[in-house]
């Protein structure tokens, strides 16, 4: 998919046209773990679209760079530009990038910790998206709603927002990538509550989605996911089982697959085997201090 749409925008002779294949060109390398390729379509996107005047088209696919800087390791950077990409527009009409751009700078502001932002603009992402019926942006931000009950001590209303978001994603069948997500922080939610039955099957209903739907990005995260819940559930066997067959070289590039810092680290350093444990920490050095478990290791040793 990506490798047509790369080709068909080569022969687009309208810059907005070339743009609108770009982007869909880079989100399908993203999906396939070839973060160069979508890297490089989603900047020539936003070149032309702030070419030809199109900023609230450049403020779209801004957003989907940050999303992909901050899961290869730049998240200050991805910050920074989705930030300077919703400054653009958020005095204007509030729109359908308006408020996937929203859903996003909340999304992201929400992981760094920044509740209060974070609260703003996914109210506003939410309000935007039901009056226009935006499902997208939407979902993204009923998943943001859940993580800020999590911060507020609410765990059942954090369960109910994402059971709400992956039931409202399947209605309006939007990308797969989406989905596999969704049913990932549904997971997370009920590893939090020691719910590892449920949560080992919704990462099983989410790996089915991302095989199904040929979404090599989202494979990987919802099984770097599965090998956490299989170590807390003692199925330590079987979380180094699936973590041998990952690929090291594609693992080691995004902090989405850091899971196995958390699951597949701990089995290796109990069963005192320090130099597997050690690759595995070495797999993840571009993220610099932020690396979950080094510390444990670094004393260990």
């Amino acid at each position: 998919a990506y490798r047509a749409l790369d080709q068909a925008a080569t022969l687009a002779d309208e810059p907005t046209e070339r743009a609108r294949l770009l982007e869909r060109a880079g989100i399908w390398a993203e999906a396939n773990v070839d973060w160069e390729s979508s890297e490089r379509a989603f900047q020539e996107a936003i070149e032309l679209l702030t070419g030809v005047g199109d900023v609230h088209g450049s403020a779209r696919v801004s957003g989907r760079l940050a999303r992909l800087e901050g899961n290869t390791g730049r998240g200050e950077q991805g910050l920074r530009r989705m930030e300077a990409a919703f400054a653009t527009v958020a005095g204007d009409e509030a729109d359908a990038e308006v408020a996937d751009l929203a859903s996003r700078l909340g999304q992201a502001y929400a992981f760094m910790g920044d509740l209060e932002r974070s609260t703003e603009v996914t109210e506003l992402a939410l309000t935007v998206s039901q009056a226009l019926r935006l499902p997208e942006p939407l979902s993204r931000a009923l998943g943001t709603k859940a993580m800020l009950a999590r911060s507020l001590g609410r765990p059942e209303e954090e369960l109910a927002f994402h059971r709400h978001a992956i039931r409202y994603t399947l209605e309006n069948d939007l990308p797969t990538h989406q989905l596999s997500t969704a049913y990932g922080n549904l997971s997370d939610a009920c590893l939090g509550g020691d719910r590892y039955g449920e949560a080992l099957e919704s990462l099983g209903d989410g790996l089915a989605l991302a095989r199904r739907g040929g979404d090599r990005g989202s494979e990987l995260y919802i099984l770097t996911e599965t090998t956490y819940a299989l170590t807390m559930t003692g199925r330590w066997d079987e979380a180094v089982e699936i973590f041998r067959e990952l690929p090291a070289e594609t693992v080691g590039t995004s902090g989405n697959y850091s899971s196995v810092l958390t699951g597949v680290l701990e089995i290796f350093v109990h069963r005192g085997q320090l130099e597997p444990a050690g690759e595995v920490l070495s797999m993840f050095a571009f993220l610099g201090e932020e690396i979950p478990g080094q510390a444990y290791l670094d004393a260990l040793l």
